[in-house]
C-alpha cells in the first residue's frame, strides 16, 4: 500500500469515526430532551394541580365570606362543593409529588392550613348564625392578611416561596 493509499484510508476512517461520535452525541442529546420534556410535563402538572388546590381553597373562603355578608344558604352549598373537591386535588398532589420526598411536608403543612381555614370559616359562620357578628368581622378585615388564608397564598402564589416545584 503507498503513501496517498495508507492517507485515504486514514482519513475515511477518521471521517467515518467521525460521523459515528456526531450520531452517538446527536442520540445522546435527543434522549436528554426526551427526558427534560417529560420533567417539564411533570413540573407544569403538579403548578397547574397546585393552582386548582388553591382555587378550590379560594372558592371555599369567598363562598362562606359571601354567605356571611349576605345569608345566601346557596353560598353554603358551593362551599361544601369547593372542599369535596379540595381533598382529592391535594390527594392528587400528593401522588405527582412522590418522588420528591422534600415536598411532602410541604403538603403536610398546606393541608394543616386549609384544615385551620376552614374551621376559621366554620367559626365565624356558627357566630353569625347565632347573632355575633364580631367573629366574621374579625375574619374578613383582619385575617385576610394575617390568617391561614393569606399562608395558602404564600405557600401557593409566590415565586421563590416554600412551595417549591422543582423536581
Amino acid at each position: 500500500m503507498g503513501t496517498i493509499e495508507k492517507k485515504l484510508t486514514s482519513g475515511i476512517a477518521f471521517a467515518i469515526g467521525f460521523v459515528l461520535m456526531i450520531v452517538v452525541l446527536s442520540i445522546w442529546q435527543y434522549r436528554r430532551i426526551q427526558e427534560n420534556g417529560v420533567l417539564i410535563r411533570h413540573t407544569n402538572l403538579i403548578l397547574f394541580k397546585t393552582q386548582d388546590v388553591l382555587n378550590a381553597a379560594v372558592q371555599y373562603e369567598l363562598n362562606i365570606k359571601n354567605f356571611l355578608l349576605t345569608g345566601d344558604s346557596l353560598f353554603l352549598r358551593r362551599a361544601d362543593d369547593s372542599m369535596t373537591s379540595l381533598r382529592p386535588q391535594i390527594a392528587e398532589l400528593k401522588e405527582l409529588t412522590s418522588d420528591n420526598l422534600a415536598q411532602q411536608p410541604r403538603l403536610d403543612s398546606l393541608l394543616f392550613y386549609i384544615d385551620n381555614n376552614r374551621r376559621e370559616l366554620d367559626k365565624a359562620m356558627q357566630s353569625s348564625r347565632v347573632g355575633d357578628f364580631g367573629i366574621p368581622h374579625d375574619l374578613i378585615t383582619t385575617s385576610a392578611t394575617s390568617g391561614y388564608s393569606s399562608q395558602i397564598h404564600r405557600m401557593i402564589s409566590v415565586p421563590g416561596s416554600s412551595w417549591d416545584t422543582r423536581l
